[in-house]
């Protein structure tokens, strides 16, 4: 038979604590991992844009020289 009828469940608040945390562990691993990707994605086109600035330069510096 079933004794557990109308009894509180010991676990349960513990049960419900470690869901909390581990909840609040992937939370604080999603905003890390996306943290690091924008990082990422801002970084590599900070690069591409001072690429293409130093290019653009270069450019602007050789049609400068043949109009001397």
């Amino acid at each position: 038979m079933d004794n557990s009828v109308g009894k509180p469940q010991a676990g349960t608040l513990e049960t419900l604590g470690k869901r909390a945390v581990a909840y609040l562990v992937l939370i604080a691993v999603a905003l890390v991992a996306l943290k690091v990707i924008g990082g990422i994605v801002i970084g590599l086109a900070t690069a591409l844009v001072t690429v293409a600035v130093i290019l653009a330069l270069i450019a602007g510096a050789v049609w400068a020289v043949r109009r001397l």
